[in-house]
């Protein structure tokens, strides 16, 4: 007698995702979602399974997905510190001039974190480094948990943060350093500028 194919059970929605979560993956439909909302790329995303990452998104997943919590597989690889999910998402779907804002975001966890070279990919995507609306720059955020080499890597990225970083500090009478900076000197001044809030 011939052997049965997989049950239906085994290709329920549900066992992609959990597949995915595992390392592994019986690929049937890549955008189903579960009653939250995830998908098997958020799962592949989080658990940092680069390989099923690929697999899915050649099989036209959508790396824009959210869950029920408003995160994309880019969110959730960027929080769990995934660089080659991180690199393989924005190869797929680079940031655009619509998007600028949501990759500003995601520099911004990056450099909470002290990701440097997560950081590294966003500047290098074009990912804004000076928030709108009052909200803490990547720079105010790793200063204020202690991640000095993100710090020296905005700074060196974007000389404007210097400016704009010493206008707030000190006022505009301050003299703004050169090329030549001491950023260790600059690194404490925002470290303590941030504690102080």
């Amino acid at each position: 007698m011939a052997e049965k194919s997989k049950s239906a059970v085994d290709q329920t929605p549900e066992n992609i995702i959990v597949a995915a979560d595992h390392g592994r993956l019986d690929l049937r439909a890549p955008n189903t979602v579960d009653e939250v909302g995830t998908s098997a790329l958020h799962n592949a995303a989080k658990g940092g399974h680069w390989d099923i990452a690929r697999l899915l998104l050649e099989k036209n997943a959508s790396p824009r997905i959210e869950d029920g919590n408003r995160r994309t597989p880019l969110r959730l690889a960027v929080k769990e510190g995934h660089e080659r999910l991180v690199r393989l998402f924005l190869e797929c779907d680079p940031p655009t001039t619509e998007t600028k804002a949501e990759a500003s975001r995601h520099l911004r966890v990056a450099a909470a974190f002290g990701f440097t070279e997560i950081v590294k990919l966003f500047l290098d995507c074009g990912a804004p480094t000076l928030s709108a609306n009052g909200q803490e720059t990547a720079l105010h955020l790793a200063a204020a948990r202690g991640h000095p080499d993100v710090c020296d890597l905005l700074l060196m990225h974007d000389k404007s943060l210097n400016r704009s970083l010493w206008a707030r500090i000190a006022g505009p009478s301050l003299k703004v350093y050169d090329e030549d900076t001491n950023y260790s000197v600059l690194l404490k001044c925002v470290h303590h500028s941030a504690m102080r809030g």
